[in-house]
């Protein structure tokens, strides 16, 4: 399956990273694909030629391709991976809340 990853990012930017980071090698030994874009993004919140909106949008866009979303620990904690949620509802895109089970 192609895993897309939402959960917190800002905050403690790099524990929620090394987070993403792990989970992530985890699901592609499982034998996953997994967009993680908190590796993709990573340092795009100090450039302030990339808005946040359009950064929410591309992932919106590689959500929509994606097989399912893994909600990350303490998503609930942030607003975009709430949007991302939202999205994958709206869409009918499977929802794990543990990454475990995949």
């Amino acid at each position: 399956m192609l895993i897309y990853l939402a959960g917190p990012y800002r905050g403690n930017t790099e524990e929620n990273i090394r987070i993403a980071d792990e989970i992530s090698r985890e699901l592609w030994a499982k034998g996953h694909y997994v967009i993680c874009p908190h590796k993709n993004t990573m340092g795009f919140e100090n450039d302030t030629r990339i808005s946040i909106e359009h950064i929410m949008n591309g992932d919106f866009i590689m959500l929509s391709k994606c097989d399912a979303i893994v909600m990350l620990p303490n998503w609930e904690k942030s607003e975009g991976a709430k949007m991302e949620h939202d999205y994958a509802k709206r869409n009918h895109i499977p929802i794990y809340l543990d990454w475990r089970i995949l």
